[in-house]
């Protein structure tokens, strides 16, 4: 069970250099030119979806907002597509009908082509505290973390696809990224901080967690160190050292604080739980470290909320917590993915109180096919207003209901619907399976 995305959330996916001639965009509303690919917001209540607009007209209205952008934007979009790419060539919006395609992919799917590497399931993760270790200077961190930063170069077809960042895990070349780092490539190169470059082979990348596991043929590498996420407050300082825009900016610093911790952020129909900080981040920051002063890694950079034609967002970025990180890379190096997470197989809305024509709940959305929620009858509009004889009265309560479960086991359920109560039992499915 997950709640829809509410939100207008930029997940800084790898271009993708296919030209396009037809293009269904979300409400340009909710477009932002200055970064790649984006998740598009719902409505806080059920309303008619709105009408998708084709055409013309909306590519050249989209043209006309970036001609008053003006150099910010035509600079954006040079460095998110193409390291090796100064100028544009060929017909203005032939240039931008290619690039305004990214707009319509927003889902992480962890599908791609690179060659397997073996598991290990005698390694983990470790998570270390800040007993007896001193703060460090910015300088003295930057210094200190900068050698187990890389950067990650995607290939397709022979071609360069995508950008992003990772972090050493190991002396012997294991490596950390997102997985919508590597969505639909076929190769990986990784860079070291010193200029060397690696074949990366991939030992699994999961779409639900945002979490991918590289590994190359390396030796005496520096690893960054890893604190434990549960121990970070609000307004402890956060560092984010990445590659932003391409190669150009690689070993790029930036600070700012933690803005808030368990965040719950909303995408591919599932909910992240991830923490907040000011610190800047952009396209190509994927993959990358976020610090704590003592120069330990407390988080995965992964995504930043951005603003539309009409507002503004700054300083709203968000890292994976190295508590989820570490459950999930162990995972992967045991088995190559990540199973048995249990779901209840539907997207709902938060009611957030309930309205004059829904109760105090979580409102289905959609069911997925094929699941126990579908064979029980579990529909669309149906309000779930108790799991486990527990009032829901924030997802929260659902999530934890749940996640005390293995798949496969069932929870009870109270649904309104169109006035009447129904009772019902469910069976967790997998969360892969939808």
């Amino acid at each position: 069970m997950e709640e829809r995305n509410k939100s207008n959330y930029d997940w800084y996916k790898p271009y993708e250099a296919e030209p396009t001639e037809a293009m269904e965009l979300a409400s340009e509303e909710v477009l932002d030119v200055f970064e790649e690919a984006g998740l598009y917001r719902l409505p806080d209540r059920p309303t008619e979806p709105p009408k998708n607009r084709r055409g013309k007209w909306i590519l050249l209205g989209v043209l006309c907002t970036l001609l008053l952008i003006g150099a910010i934007a035509l600079t954006a979009s040079v460095f998110s597509e193409d390291d090796d790419v100064s100028d544009f060539s060929g017909d203005f919006y032939d240039d931008y009908a290619d690039y305004y395609k990214q707009f319509t992919e927003s889902e992480i799917t962890g599908v791609n082509e690179i060659k397997r590497a073996d598991t290990n399931p005698n390694l983990e993760l470790q998570l270390q505290n800040t007993d007896e270790l001193m703060p460090l200077t910015l300088q003295e961190l930057y210094a200190d973390c900068m050698p187990g930063i890389v950067g990650i170069s995607t290939s397709k077809d022979g071609k360069p696809f995508g950008w992003g960042t990772g972090v050493i895990m190991t002396d012997d070349g294991y490596i950390i990224t997102n997985t919508h780092v590597l969505d639909s490539s076929d190769s990986v190169e990784v860079v070291l901080y010193d200029g060397r470059t690696y074949e990366a082979l991939l030992v699994g990348a999961d779409a639900i967690s945002d979490i991918g596991v590289l590994k190359i043929d390396a030796k005496g590498l520096k690893p960054a160190q890893f604190g434990d996420s549960a121990l970070v407050q609000v307004g402890d300082d956060a560092i984010a050292i990445g590659n932003p825009l391409g190669e150009q900016f690689s070993g790029t610093m930036t600070t700012g604080i933690i803005s808030g911790v368990s965040r719950d952020i909303d995408y591919n129909n599932r909910t992240m739980t991830l923490l907040q900080t000011n610190a800047a981040l952009n396209s190509g920051n994927s993959g990358g470290a976020l610090f704590n002063i003592y120069g330990q890694v407390i988080g995965i950079t992964n995504m930043k909320m951005m603003g539309s034609f009409t507002s503004v967002i700054e300083g709203v970025g968000f890292a994976i917590p190295t508590a989820t990180v570490k459950q999930m890379v162990d995972a992967i190096l045991d088995d190559g993915a990540v199973v048995g997470r249990p779901g209840l197989g539907v997207t709902v809305y938060d009611m957030n109180g309930g309205t004059e024509e829904y109760p105090d709940g979580m409102l289905v959305n959609s069911v997925v096919e094929g699941s126990d929620a579908q064979k029980k009858g579990l529909q669309p509009n149906d309000v779930i207003i108790e799991i486990d004889g527990k009032a829901v009265t924030s997802i929260e309560v659902v999530r934890d209901a749940i996640n005390q479960k293995d798949v496969g086991d069932t929870v009870d359920l109270k649904i309104w619907r169109e006035g009447k109560t129904i009772e019902m039992e469910i069976a967790l499915i997998d969360q892969n399976d939808f």
